[in-house]
């Protein structure tokens, strides 16, 4: 099982090698170092903000949300932070039905999972009490997110190989929030017909 080390260690912690974007990352706690093979515009380094679930279907084209959710289904492998000094190496994805999102590996399969539904906020760059723990310089801002779920609004905190990867996740998570909304919405809407006819 992959897993990063502690603050520490200044070995090499982790490697990804995408050939298709010709991207060579390699990370340590102290820094993060990208090569690109051309220089990344499409992100503002300062961007940092909370995301919720609306507005998103009016603001992405059609064929760009579709292409998020396919790579959403394809899979992503990026970093798990927890509460100490270790963060683990898992591969994200989203599951067939587009209800769930799921990594491996895990000791506990049927538990690696956080449902759409269950989704709070999704918030860009390093916001979370779990991001401020590590050293300024750690990660770079923009392949860092993470997820608010359930009833405590527990935190899913990741970092990913790439801004671009980033976005991607952030998109997807965004617009599938919008439409488990909608349908709650319509869902209201219906039972209050169904109560006053």
């Amino acid at each position: 099982m992959p897993q990063i080390g502690s603050f520490r260690d200044s070995a090499l912690l982790w490697h990804l090698n995408d050939k298709s974007s010709k991207v060579n990352i390699y990370a340590t706690w102290s820094n993060v170092r990208k090569r690109h093979s051309k220089p990344n515009l499409l992100f503002d380094h300062n961007l940092s903000k909370c995301l919720r679930g609306n507005n998103v279907r009016k603001a992405k084209p059609r064929s760009h949300v579709e292409k998020c959710m396919s790579s959403m289904q394809m899979g992503t492998q990026m970093v798990k932070l927890r509460g100490g000094s270790k963060g683990l190496v898992r591969f994200f994805y989203l599951d067939e039905h587009k209800s769930c999102i799921r990594w491996r590996p895990s000791r506990k399969n049927e538990k690696a999972k956080i449902s759409i539904d269950s989704i709070r906020e999704v918030c860009e760059g390093k916001q979370s009490e779990i991001f401020q723990r590590y050293a300024e310089g750690s990660f770079d801002p923009n392949c860092c997110f993470s997820l608010y779920y359930g009833e405590h609004m527990e935190s899913l905190d990741l970092v990913s190989g790439t801004g671009e990867e980033a976005r991607t996740w952030i998109t997807g998570l965004k617009y599938l929030m919008a439409g488990i909304s909608d349908e709650d919405s319509l869902a209201k809407r219906q039972r209050t017909r169904d109560q006053y006819p």
